[in-house]
């Protein structure tokens, strides 16, 4: 019987509407349609301690398992429980120690380095970052100590880490309906001679999109309409009122509610500014869209625009309005290239799915596995 212990310092949502609880939810639920029989360790300190109780009597009692994978939070580990509280400071350390010298190899997925980057300074006040950053300077030395193999969404992220930890890339995965993808090979894009762009995510200082809006101001012919929280919305209607025009829609939907913008769209966007922090982000979205077969106009920031490219999925456009006008308005006029692309894009989902992403931490895990010797 296949085994393995899953370990996340958060509660499982069992309907989680962000994309930082929705990653520890599909992993799970990938393990076990993958055949594993799953021994969770997560919920906050007090039941991960139950629970580590449990999963360490069973290792003491001869239960062989096959490895531990573990998902991180952007909170020090010690600070994640709900009221920040360090209760159990050490005692996840100290198990994947212990599963370590039991030949249980350890792997854990570092979601995001926010704290290395601005995005962090402009995000926390000077007393919290001065608590914080040495806290996640911590979580890194141990993991260097305990960790197997530290998975990671994107190779750039390797340079921001210590250097001689063991990576391997482990981007999102997605949940490809093949009725959806069926009926997304059958239809004619821009048939109409309207082009149909979906955007879904934030609207920030960092998530600029303000470059779409201007291109689709100034190409006739493109619709965009743009998912995003009310309150985010709000926040910057200020500073888009230029852009807007009667051809952009703002809609605030959930991520249930989705599917009828991605049926109807052409082309799903991801035009943000050049960004250092950016480059090295691979965001759920990407594979949400592909899901839905949506091929992607995506900019120059590194790790999206090089998985566009390489998957063959879409376009890529430097980071200027002009650049992603010219785009919108070749293939508004042109929509069998839109079409070629969306078979690539149904084809890419097939290979990019949740399921997928477990099946290859679960070979690179067992393959440790068959070569591990007891660490000191």
């Amino acid at each position: 019987m296949k085994r393995c212990i899953y370990h996340h310092p958060h509660p499982i949502s069992p309907d989680p509407g962000t994309g930082s609880a929705l990653r520890p939810h599909k992993m799970l639920a990938a393990f076990r349609a993958l055949g594993y029989e799953v021994s969770e360790i997560t919920g906050y300190s007090r039941e991960r301690k139950e629970k580590i109780r449990a999963v360490k009597k069973l290792i003491e009692d001869g239960v062989e398992f096959d490895f531990l994978y573990a998902e991180n939070t952007n909170d020090p580990v010690m600070l994640s429980d709900a009221d920040h509280i360090p209760r159990h400071p050490c005692m996840d350390f100290s198990f994947f120690k212990f599963c370590s010298h039991n030949k249980i190899p350890v792997g854990l997925f570092y979601r995001d380095i926010h704290w290395k980057f601005p995005i962090f300074k402009s995000a926390a006040s000077l007393p919290k970052r001065m608590v914080l950053t040495p806290l996640f300077g911590y979580d890194m030395m141990r993991y260097k100590k305990l960790l197997d193999v530290m998975f990671l969404p994107t190779e750039m992220m390797r340079k921001y880490v210590l250097p001689d930890i063991n990576f391997a890339e482990l981007p999102p995965g997605g949940d490809p309906n093949p009725a959806i993808l069926e009926e997304k090979l059958g239809r004619s894009p821009a048939a109409d001679g309207k082009l149909r762009v979906f955007y879904v995510g934030s609207l920030s200082e960092l998530y600029d999109n303000k470059k779409l809006f201007c291109a689709v101001k100034n190409t006739d012919g493109v619709y965009l309409t743009v998912c995003t929280k009310e309150n985010q919305w709000q926040a910057v209607r200020g500073d888009y009122e230029p852009y807007m025009c009667d051809r952009i829609s703002i809609v605030h939907k959930s991520s249930g509610e989705l599917a009828p913008y991605y049926r109807e769209a052409d082309i799903f966007a991801c035009c943000l500014d050049n960004d250092e922090y950016l480059d090295m982000a691979m965001p759920l979205k990407l594979f949400e869209a592909l899901s839905y077969g949506t091929p992607v106009l995506a900019t120059d920031i590194r790790s999206v625009s090089e998985f566009v490219s390489r998957e063959g999925i879409g376009w890529v456009a430097k980071s200027d309005a002009g650049e992603i006008s010219a785009v919108l308005e070749r293939l508004r006029d042109d929509p069998r290239e839109i079409a070629e692309k969306t078979k690539n894009t149904v084809k890419a989902a097939g290979r990019n799915t949740w399921r997928d992403r477990a099946a290859r931490a679960a070979e690179i895990l067992t393959e440790i596995k068959n070569k591990k010797e007891p660490k000191k």
